[in-house]
């Protein structure tokens, strides 16, 4: 018996990709257990040695990566963020480093920049590493339109005609009122180089720079824009105050964080952002994305990343961006570059069962069985009692009497909320559903749930013969 565990960190960023791999694994008669992370080692104790799917080996996370492996579990890396960043941070401890690496059986890479980095920046760890591609990618270029087709046509009824700001303001806006700095260096817990300290410093300028211009370039854009909505979502780990306090006074801005991105991003005119991954999913679904580059000082132009700018088209002023949205707009003009050849990203069209195939032949039996009565659910009192506790935090008179302990932060815990949002056994079923639909006879695929935010998913029924 095999068991792949596939805990999710942030939900609506990751499901529709995770669920290709689990997807292929269950045909090839693994159980598969889709999570959250938290339940994931709420449950840690409980489960059956097996294969973990981590989306990240920070240095941070070192003990998280330890108590993996101390339970007896294999742990393979398919790094999230692997192609939205910069080199340095592949090379120099950021990302990953000598002591994380060595606890990963196998690294999964997005495309073969990033695994030639990785191959040059620790050679004896060489033959750990996979240029697979991303499900993620693959599932937004071939799948993702017709998947949440019911959902597009709602958000088109909607909010009609729309322009999407997806931001990505992180470290300037962080949900923690301004610590996305520490939080950064929180991230190389303290084994960086002084070099790369001053880049992620740097970096931190440039956000807190076009963060402060995307403010007014929004105001700008719906003022120019006054009959079209503008959806603002922020990004996961940004505060949402800012952004709702700023559109109140516009009333066609609206900020919508709400399920996954993609549906957003379908039913859009027209995209528009700063450095995010979304701009490579709006390129590979074929809808407009346009990046406005504020001016920044000459020592900050190494910032402007590469894929985000490839897969847009890229404008470096408030007029000539609200031209060529006019020209999206009303003109039906296309906008958004070539991605075709970018050596981030690996077109292949199969990475799922690509990475299914080197977690085969790295994988292990157990004799142990699931018992699903031992497992423990998010303590459902615990998560209330947080909740009224919030809401007396935010009454002002009330929080200067409450004891330090009973203290909460107001956007840390809207933002643990967020992360798990959108974990649900229906969207899970819904995705399994959709991918078993091209085979005859259509796979019998169980999806049941076995605690809070927790789906076991295993075949009743092999099936390999698919309609094509």
């Amino acid at each position: 018996m095999r068991y792949l565990y596939i805990p999710l960190e942030i939900v609506v960023r990751e499901l529709d990709g995770k669920a290709l791999l689990a997807f292929e694994a269950v045909l090839r008669g693994w159980k598969v257990i889709i999570c959250t992370k938290r339940q994931f080692f709420n449950n840690i104790d409980k489960l059956p040695a097996g294969h973990v799917i981590v989306k990240s080996a920070v240095p941070n996370e070192l003990k998280q990566i330890k108590k993996i492996r101390d339970s007896g579990h294999k742990v393979f890396l398919l790094d999230e963020e692997g192609v939205v960043t910069y080199d340095m941070f592949l090379k120099g401890d950021y990302r990953y480093n000598e002591d994380t690496i060595k606890l990963i059986d196998a690294f999964f890479f997005w495309g073969q920049k990033q695994h030639r980095i990785f191959s040059e920046s620790y050679p004896k760890f060489q033959k750990i590493g996979f240029n697979t591609g991303a499900p993620r990618y693959q599932f937004w270029k071939t799948m993702a339109q017709d998947f949440y087709k019911n959902e597009i046509n709602d958000l088109r009824r909607r909010y009609g005609k729309y322009i999407l700001f997806n931001t990505s303001f992180g470290i300037a806006n962080n949900y923690l009122s301004g610590e996305g700095l520490q939080s950064s260096y929180n991230d190389m817990s303290n084994v960086a180089s002084p070099e790369l300290r001053q880049f992620v410093e740097d970096q931190h300028d440039i956000n807190y720079i076009a963060y402060k211009e995307y403010l007014q370039f929004i105001e700008e854009l719906a003022l120019e824009f006054n009959d079209i909505n503008i959806i603002v979502r922020p990004h996961p780990s940004e505060s949402e105050r800012t952004w709702r306090e700023f559109s109140k006074k516009l009333s066609n801005v609206k900020i919508v964080y709400s399920e996954a991105v993609t549906p957003w991003i379908a039913a859009s005119e027209v995209m528009i952002h700063f450095k995010s991954t979304t701009s490579i999913e709006a390129n590979v679904m074929d809808v407009p994305v346009i990046t406005y580059l504020p001016n920044v000082p000459e020592y900050l132009s190494k910032f402007h990343l590469e894929v985000p700018k490839q897969a847009s088209l890229a404008c470096f002023s408030r007029p000539d961006t609200i031209e060529a949205i006019k020209k999206v707009i009303y003109d039906g003009h296309d906008a958004k570059g070539d991605i075709s050849n970018c050596e981030w990203i690996n077109n292949n069209s199969k990475p799922a069962a690509d990475i299914m195939d080197i977690i085969d032949n790295k994988s292990i039996q157990t004799e142990s069985i699931l018992n699903i009565n031992s497992l423990r659910g998010n303590d459902k009192i615990k998560v209330k009692l947080d909740r009224i506790i919030v809401e007396l935090n935010r009454v002002k008179l009330i929080k200067r009497f409450l004891p330090k302990k009973f203290i909460r932060h107001d956007d840390k815990y809207i933002y643990g909320q967020r992360k798990e949002s959108g974990f649900k056994k229906s969207k899970i079923k819904s995705l399994i559903d959709y991918l078993g639909k091209d085979f005859d006879p259509m796979p019998k695929i169980r999806v049941k749930e076995i605690a809070d935010r927790m789906v076991l998913l295993e075949v009743n029924d092999h099936v390999t013969k698919s309609k094509d």
